[in-house]
């Protein structure tokens, strides 16, 4: 049974950099993940398109394919093909990766998401297209249009047209590169997001998964999501007697240290593999202080881990 906790989780990443050689070839460099899109958005408002650029990006390769997502101005893009080979995939609302191809929009008027996916009627998708592939190098190119819709008024969308694209992409589990135990967590508190990028996660050994988010070993804040391992696709929500998850979150303001437990609000689990142990989800909740006495909102929070048995 998973318990409240305010224990704090410390974890070491292990870097795997041991390559084989023969004597007469040159061992290859293991590449650094590497993102540049350019392409043209187009306003669903409007029509109007504009130039839509970043390489503010995490590139993920898998025993599920190809995954990225690249983020603009607190909007982020995910994409996801079954290969890095070259050739022309198309994604839509039947693809066995359809739910990881979405559209987050950020609103900073009201500190607001809006998550764009695939129309209901089945319009909407991706043309993905890899010119060209270098497993030596591991580095791919191409281009990809996109179109997502708004699922609540199904005509509301996001258009990125003939998106350019180049990026070097981290070998996968158990290959050199691989960073086991790392991912990252991300929400929003009093309008202002918090973003942990080098956040870690362990499994317990026996019924819990423990993710953490933490700026140093010595300061705060600091984030911990408790999920129990054998969590599958689905949403969970925080009360009393719930033993599938919990969560707490620490501060110091004015050299005071406050620690708040999830009280109420949800996690919703949208992968979890428990073969390569690599899990995603979003989570927002209401935590309170040990008395009872203070409360938070942690908003629009996103998770996604490879974690260590």
């Amino acid at each position: 049974m998973l318990r409240r906790t305010n224990q704090f989780v410390v974890l070491i990443a292990i870097y795997l950099s041991i390559v084989s050689c023969n004597d007469d070839k040159e061992t290859p460099e293991v590449p650094q993940p590497s993102f540049d899109i350019k392409g043209t958005v187009t306003d669903p408002i409007t029509g109007n398109e504009s130039d839509w650029n970043t390489n503010v990006v995490d590139v993920k390769f898998n025993a599920q394919g190809l995954s990225f997502k690249a983020g603009i101005d607190g909007d982020t893009i995910f994409v996801a093909v079954e290969s890095v080979d070259s050739g022309m995939y198309i994604v839509d609302g039947t693809s066995l990766l359809s739910e990881m191809n979405q559209y987050k929009a950020f609103s900073p008027v009201d500190s607001t998401f809006t998550l764009y996916t695939y129309q209901a009627d089945g319009n909407g998708g991706i043309i993905f297209n890899i010119l060209n592939n270098d497993p030596i190098k591991q580095r791919v190119g191409g281009f990809f249009s996109a179109e997502y819709f708004n699922p609540i008024n199904n005509s509301d969308f996001f258009r990125l047209n003939d998106a350019e694209f180049t990026f070097s992409y981290a070998p996968p589990p158990g290959e050199p590169g691989f960073v086991p135990g790392v991912g990252f967590i991300s929400f929003i508190k009093d309008g202002l997001p918090q973003v942990f990028p080098a956040a870690t996660g362990i499994n317990d050994g026996d019924t819990l998964i423990v993710l953490q988010g933490i700026t140093s070993v010595t300061t705060f804040p600091s984030i911990n999501l408790n999920l129990a391992d054998t969590l599958g696709v689905d949403t969970f929500f925080f009360g009393e007697g719930n033993n599938v998850i919990s969560a707490n979150y620490v501060q110091s303001l004015g050299g005071n240290i406050s620690a708040f437990i999830a009280d109420s609000g949800f996690v919703i689990i949208t992968m979890h593999d428990t073969i390569s142990n690599d899990i995603s989800g979003q989570f927002s909740f209401k935590a309170l202080n040990e008395s009872g006495t203070d409360s938070i909102y942690l908003n629009a929070g996103a998770f996604e881990m490879n974690y260590i048995d």
